[in-house]
């Protein structure tokens, strides 16, 4: 009796490749066991699996938010003790692990010290079980896909000791930037790329107490039609709270809402964060709510005046803002210049009108 009892978990262990960073890049598995078509190829009727995400998402690059990834086996009758299941991307034909892709995994189902795409358990009184997953996005904004494999129940197939599989559809993943063509023009915001993660109006409704923030224009004007190389910078200052994300945006004052600057005919040619197409609104994340962004834009064509003020966003949760003062940006057709060259002939032309009223009179 006591060698089969020290029997039994020797065979389980045998059965399963432990938890590990799996990888199916190949029609081996790295660790090896028993291989990506060779095993682990159907399910029982009826078996099947699931994949969940929180958040949902769009998600933003710069902004590391735990997601929580759940898979779960369901619908099983198949009697086994140990079952597998890991985290891949949509690779074809062989997935990788999600870390190839920029994911980073925090937190794992069995709380490995390393946390890891496949997680296995053993000594399972049923396969249907939930294991959970937490990650941080990518660095580089894109479409990520993530699914699931779940690995369960040797058996005897053929020549050869098979098991029963189970895989998902994949998860799609959007990461995006956190930068855009910000408009305040509606009841909700308005964003180019669209960015459904902005909050709307409703949010960032208060700032917290002696929080600061201040805009200035280098020159400081007035300017010339379509002037180039004017400086807009905005620093804050006494944030006191704690957040790992400052987003700072360039509005008109379109009251009670405010919108793009762009749409009053400025150019923004470089932003905050040195984006290929600059935009008005930019996040960073930063480890002090106290920074200073810079943008430079060029002048409309149309003169008139103009008012720019700066709005910083910060703080989870409905979040603070803080608003400056309006910029008063006077722009004018530029005044006429004439050479020494071109001076001589309009002074001759003024002496000579004058000789002539002389003889008239």
């Amino acid at each position: 009796m006591l060698i089969l009892l020290l029997a039994a978990p020797a065979d389980a262990k045998n059965k399963g490749v432990g938890s590990s960073d799996l990888n199916l890049n190949s029609s081996g598995q790295a660790p090896p066991n028993c291989g990506v078509v060779s095993c682990h190829d159907e399910g029982p009727i009826g078996a099947a699996l699931s994949m969940s995400v929180n958040p949902a998402g769009p998600y933003t690059a710069k902004h590391k938010i735990n997601i929580t990834i759940n898979a779960t086996s369901y619908n099983n009758s198949i009697p086994d003790t140990i079952l597998g299941i890991m985290l891949v991307n949509n690779t074809q034909s062989y997935p990788f692990n999600i870390k190839y892709d920029g994911w980073s995994i925090t937190r794992d189902e069995v709380n490995n010290g390393i946390p890891v795409n496949y997680n296995e358990k053993s000594n399972l009184s049923t396969v249907n079980q939930t294991y959970l997953w937490n990650v941080t996005v990518p660095s580089n904004p894109g479409t990520y896909y993530i699914e699931s494999h779940a690995r369960y129940s040797d058996r005897i197939k053929g020549q050869g000791i098979k098991g029963y599989g189970a895989i998902t559809a994949p998860l799609t993943m959007v990461v995006m930037s956190g930068d855009e063509d910000l408009d305040l023009s509606g009841s909700t915001e308005k964003g180019s790329p669209a960015n459904p993660g902005q909050c709307g109006t409703g949010c960032h409704t208060t700032s917290s107490p002696g929080a600061a923030i201040s805009i200035t224009a280098n020159p400081s004007g007035p300017y010339n039609t379509s002037q180039q190389n004017i400086v807009i910078t905005v620093s804050t200052s006494n944030i006191n709270k704690a957040d790992d994300m400052l987003g700072i945006v360039l509005l008109n004052n379109t009251l009670p809402l405010s919108g793009n600057i762009k749409k009053d005919g400025w150019q923004i040619t470089r932003d905050a964060n040195g984006n290929p197409a600059p935009y008005s609104y930019d996040e960073r994340a930063v480890t002090s709510l106290n920074q200073t962004f810079s943008w430079n834009v060029t002048a409309p064509s149309t003169p008139g005046t103009y008012y720019i003020r700066a709005q910083a966003r910060y703080g989870g949760g409905t979040g603070y803002a803080i608003t400056s003062n309006p910029l008063t940006m006077a722009v004018q057709l530029p005044v006429p210049e004439f050479s020494a060259g071109a001076a001589i002939p309009l002074f001759v032309s003024a002496i000579a009108f004058m000789l002539m009223r002389k003889r008239l009179c």
